[in-house]
């Protein structure tokens, strides 16, 4: 797909299927910027929504032995 083509219905559809079909694991790339010294990276919008994450949540990185990161969000009450 050429970079400003636009998304049929149809194929919008069946990407809202996927993404709505139970089990789905949401994943996204995304760049690692640098601010001093210091790595962060930029959770995308849909991450944040669903986790429903704010600046009080805590969120710890896990890195699996295949190189993995599990990502799990700590709250407190």
């Amino acid at each position: 797909m050429a970079k400003n083509e636009k998304l049929s219905n149809e194929e919008k559809e069946e990407i809202f299927r996927e993404v709505e079909r139970e089990g789905y694991v949401e994943e996204a790339e995304v760049n690692i910027g640098e601010n001093r010294g210091q790595f962060f990276i930029r959770i995308p919008q849909f991450v944040r929504e669903r986790l429903s994450l704010n600046k009080k949540d805590k969120i710890l990185f896990r890195v699996k032995e295949d190189n993995k990161v599990e990502l799990e969000v700590i709250r407190f009450a």
